[in-house]
């Protein structure tokens, strides 16, 4: 692991890596009102969880690990959003099931979020007609 990830202190890198819940449970699996997607269109954005957004981004999981999963490791892995916002791609790929595509994917999420904090928010324009 990169002991400079943002959020790392040395005691966690001192170690075989963060530790996961062996209670693995697949979306698959949860009950549709649990599952991250569903969440996001029953309830908005701003209701949820970071790590049930992160698990939108991060689309799957891994064998090992569903996309909740996978996000609450790489959130308390890297110090929670804050951390994971200074985070760069080659330093989310050392976490165990982020790949270039998912490293990827976050860090351009995390960027647009950021531009659009930075421009203000006004309202979307809609088509008329």
């Amino acid at each position: 692991m990169d002991n400079n990830m943002p959020g790392r202190t040395p005691e966690t890198t001192e170690t075989a890596g963060p530790q996961v819940d062996t209670a693995h449970t697949a979306i698959a699996d949860m009950e549709p009102s649990d599952r991250p997607r569903e969440r996001l269109v029953a309830l908005g954005a701003e209701r949820m969880r970071d790590a049930e957004l992160l698990a939108v981004v991060i689309g799957s999981g891994t064998p090992a690990l569903s996309s909740v999963e996978l996000a609450r490791l790489v959130l308390k892995t890297t110090g929670g959003l804050p951390g994971l916002a200074r985070c760069t791609p080659a330093q989310l790929q050392a976490l165990p099931g982020v790949g270039q595509a998912v490293a990827l994917r976050i860090v351009a999420s995390l960027a647009l979020g950021s531009r659009a904090a930075a421009r203000g928010r006004a309202a979307p324009k809609v088509p008329e007609g």
